[in-house]
């Protein structure tokens, strides 16, 4: 069994039934009425696997349009087709929160799914506690490198580094102005005064920060077993090679291509380094389209009996 497998368990137990329902509204949003509340707006889609239509709904419309942007990318490898009906057979939520999962699971009356990708708030803080004790339950799971915020190029490499911060935390734009003083940079992000477009807003695309550069620094503001998300599937998708600061697993997912934040060798940052470690980005990027998405992780739970990460319920 590769690592990849080894990092799911099985549990045949998790099946659900699956009967069909209308919903109100098509994408890009479901409105749901809570009591006497103001009609509440989730964006979503809904997706054919096989005989099965899921709905997937997110916490913020931008979340939804770059999985759109995604799916030409992802069904190359997945036999998936955006279903434009209102019915659907199970529900899985993205990145959503506690008042969320009451208003999904007392207004759809069904299968609930969570994919989360920050273990932490999975397994650890509050809204694991609240899915146990206080509502109807269902299924909540870690995915790990669920979290995307550029679409993949292939470009010809003609500059050499480049760094992507909102500078939101000061502690992360420091070690990036430190490395930038062994190394010529290209720095974007509002951290910078070059926004660009991510989870933190802007106008270009994020790719035209990543898409000419062999290397790219991706900072995780926290380094938890598990924990990857855009900071590192975005460059790869870019097929750059990371100059990374990560869990310290990383290669349970991917074949080794970054370089250690930590222990960074310098005279790495070049050409020839880049065209060895060239196979293992394809490789990698491969996996993130293939294995390791939002619409692959439902597969591998529902379809191989698998389970991404371990149950919470």
């Amino acid at each position: 069994m590769d690592k990849f497998k080894q990092k799911f368990l099985y549990n045949k137990a998790s099946k659900i039934s699956y009967n069909k329902v209308k919903v109100p509204t098509l994408i890009p949003t479901l409105n749901i009425l809570k009591q006497s509340a103001p009609k509440i707006e989730y964006p979503h889609i809904i997706i054919r696997y096989k005989t099965l239509k899921i709905m997937y709904i997110f916490k913020h419309k931008h979340d939804l349009n770059m999985y759109y942007k995604l799916l030409p990318y992802i069904k190359r490898y997945l036999h998936i087709e955006i279903e434009n009906s209102t019915n659907f057979d199970i529900c899985i939520a993205i990145y959503v929160d506690e008042n969320d999962l009451e208003i999904l699971n007392n207004n759809l009356k069904k299968p609930l799914m969570i994919l989360h990708g920050e273990p932490n708030r999975v397994f650890n803080t509050d809204i694991a506690q609240f899915v146990q004790s206080d509502i109807k339950k269902d299924h909540i799971y870690h995915c790990p490198t669920m979290c995307i915020w550029s679409t993949p190029s292939e470009c010809q490499k003609t500059r050499l580094c480049s760094a992507i911060d909102s500078g939101k935390r000061k502690w992360r734009k420091l070690l990036i102005e430190k490395i930038n003083q062994q190394i010529d940079i290209d720095l974007y992000g509002v951290g910078y005064g070059n926004p660009i477009n991510g989870y933190h807003g802007g106008t270009p695309e994020k790719e035209v920060g990543l898409k000419d550069y062999m290397f790219s620094i991706g900072v995780e503001h926290q380094k938890i077993t598990d924990y990857i998300t855009e900071k590192y599937n975005d460059i790869i998708l870019n097929e750059c090679i990371p100059i990374y600061n990560g869990p310290s697993n990383i290669n349970d997912f991917f074949l080794p291509c970054h370089i250690d934040i930590d222990n960074i060798c310098y005279r790495h940052i070049n050409y020839d380094f880049y065209i060895k470690n060239y196979s293992n980005i394809i490789e990698n990027k491969k996996r993130i389209l293939s294995k390791y998405n939002i619409f692959s992780y439902f597969c591998l739970i529902f379809y191989n009996d698998l389970l991404c990460e371990r149950p919470l319920l």
